[in-house]
């Protein structure tokens, strides 16, 4: 699974600006997490295409577009499962980038884990029994 981060600037309408060029294109936002830093808003998405997000937001010449490979993992919607999933993986030295909910029922919780880069393959390793 990809996520894309836009980092752009931090002004009004920017995040509309985005979910109007994702939408007229047709393109479905699966995930999003938005927050401002400063004078710089940072948008990280998941799509169900992420080829026409690319294309959507060329458009803008005021930001930067990253990909990044992430993790969709599927933990007990209980109490302690995230724990449990993150001292695993702070036991092998993975450092995270985010970690956020995406979805879910009373049963069962949709999580994106980013590792950082150099730590991807060990965070792999580590989260092959979570993975859907």
């Amino acid at each position: 699974m990809e996520e894309i981060v836009i980092k752009g600037p931090n002004r009004v309408g920017f995040l509309a600006d985005v979910s109007e060029a994702l939408g007229e294109r047709g393109i479905n936002i699966e995930s999003i997490a938005a927050y401002g830093e400063g004078e710089r808003a940072i948008i990280k998405l998941i799509t169900n295409d992420i080829t026409s997000t690319k294309h959507a937001l060329a458009k803008f010449n005021d930001i930067e577009l990253e990909e990044k490979d992430v993790f969709l993992v599927e933990l007990d919607n209980k109490p302690g499962e995230l724990a449990k999933l993150t001292r695993r993986l702070a036991n092998k030295n993975v450092n995270l980038e985010s970690v956020y909910v995406i979805g879910g029922d009373k049963d069962v919780l949709k999580v994106v884990v980013v590792p950082s880069e150099q730590d991807y393959e060990k965070a792999e390793d580590v989260l092959a029994r979570y993975l859907e």
